[in-house]
């Protein structure tokens, strides 16, 4: 169940994130989307606080594969990694807990990692793409329509801001006319 998954997937995380052994986290992924798309994960998940911690959890992992300099994952492990962030946007629907910080409540929420997942990865694949598509934007386009239907909703509208300050001059690089037109000085 949700417990040992959490379990088996946090193990392999800080295998990936402090070990010098590396592994390919292909069968992770395959294994992670099998978990995700089974019928009836989503059903209830508000009430699993196990299956929210290990939504958490694949999301660290995602967060650290795209993140940690020289620990990134490959191109076709990005095509899995999208799947999976374009999977939980839809499916996810868990409580904000309130830290009374900001920064606490976006580090410690399912979605305040997903936001940071969403603009992690679309810097991380925005790196691998050739030079000559800078003039047309690096945003990920299904990404970033997940971000603009995030602040059309207006129901965690916090979280969302606090993310796009957080990689303010980051979105800049991903796409500046967005940025210039939606945040004007």
């Amino acid at each position: 169940g949700p417990e040992f998954q959490n379990a088996w997937l946090r193990g392999l995380n800080d295998a990936w994130r402090t070990s010098e052994i590396e592994y390919d986290p292909s069968e992770v992924f395959i294994t992670i989307n099998e978990i995700i798309n089974e019928d009836g994960f989503w059903k209830d998940i508000n009430n699993d606080y196990q299956k929210d911690w290990l939504i958490s959890t694949i999301l660290s992992f995602i967060e650290d594969g795209i993140k940690i300099k020289g620990k990134e994952f490959d191109n076709e492990n990005l095509k899995e990694v999208k799947e999976i962030l374009i999977t939980i946007s839809k499916n996810e629907k868990s409580q904000i807990n309130d830290f009374k910080d900001l920064s606490m409540t976006a580090l410690n929420n399912v979605k305040g990692k997903l936001y940071s997942c969403l603009i992690e990865y679309s810097l991380c694949n925005s790196r691998r793409l050739p030079s000559s598509t800078e003039s047309v934007g690096f945003w990920d386009k299904e990404i970033k329509d997940i971000v603009l239907n995030k602040l059309a909703d207006q129901t965690d509208n916090v979280l969302i801001f606090h993310t796009l300050g957080k990689y303010l001059l980051n979105i800049g690089y991903l796409d500046k006319d967005w940025l210039i037109n939606n945040f004007p000085k």
